[in-house]
């Protein structure tokens, strides 16, 4: 196939079927990323204590022991919530990093065949 009938083909390829599939790429890298991290997950079970681990409360009118399982139960909480938001604040700071290389990429991806034909006529101009 001649270069000639190639070149018009391929740009045609390049922005429209290649930036689709670009995009869906991203896009699932993207849901990746964030789920790998479980933000969703996360979010709503934030103050569930931390590996589910707890006292249970006693049966019996102990204002003692009912107050060990209420600060072991208290602190178990903290942990699993200082844990869960430290994965979630990660999650979101890759996510973001993965959005914005992702940007940069796509924008380069755009650029690149403009980029490539001015190289060839610079490449040309130079030999003459």
């Amino acid at each position: 196939m001649n270069w000639l009938t190639l070149a018009p083909q391929y740009f045609y390829w390049h922005y429209t079927k290649g930036a689709k599939d670009f995009i869906a790429v991203w896009s699932n890298l993207l849901w990746f990323e964030f789920h790998f991290f479980s933000v969703p997950i996360m979010v709503r079970t934030l103050f569930v204590p931390f590996r589910r681990l707890g006292e249970s409360y006693p049966k019996f009118a102990n204002i003692w022991e009912y107050f060990s399982a209420f600060i072991v139960n208290t602190l178990m909480r903290l942990v699993g919530a200082v844990l869960r938001f430290v994965i979630i604040i990660i999650g979101l700071v890759t996510w973001i990093l993965l959005f914005s290389l992702g940007l940069l990429a796509f924008l380069i991806w755009l650029i690149l065949p403009a980029l490539l034909v001015f190289m060839f006529i610079k490449g040309v101009y130079y030999l003459t």
